[in-house]
């Protein structure tokens, strides 16, 4: 999977890195077909609700995107709330595409 990491406001280590290449590894286990990863990771500011941190990532698969959007006042606890979203729209659209085989299959029994 091409990973592609951008950050606002804030200067990405190589620790930061690792971190999201690590976390982005485990959304195999889900989907071996994941093809681009973009993340965008900010540093907000604001007068009245303090020092905060989005993290918003897009990936790219075969005849699907998955997009999930977090915003924590840790720029870690933000990734790992963004990974399972992530994950929730793998395995949903998984479980359409089974569904709609398995009922394919069902009416294809049905015709015989």
């Amino acid at each position: 999977m091409n990973i592609t990491i951008k950050t606002t406001n804030f200067k990405l280590t190589n620790a930061i890195r690792e971190y999201v290449e690590n976390k982005l590894k485990s959304l195999y286990r889900h989907s071996g077909k994941l093809q681009i990863a973009r993340i965008e990771l900010e540093f907000l500011e604001t007068k009245h609700t303090g020092e905060k941190y989005r993290a918003e990532a897009t990936v790219d698969a075969p005849h699907a995107v998955y997009r999930a959007e977090s915003t924590m006042t840790d720029l870690y606890a933000s990734i790992d709330t963004l990974i399972p979203k992530i994950v929730t729209q793998i395995e949903k659209n998984k479980e359409k595409s089974v569904s709609k085989n398995r009922k394919a299959q069902r009416e294809l029994k049905a015709q015989q």
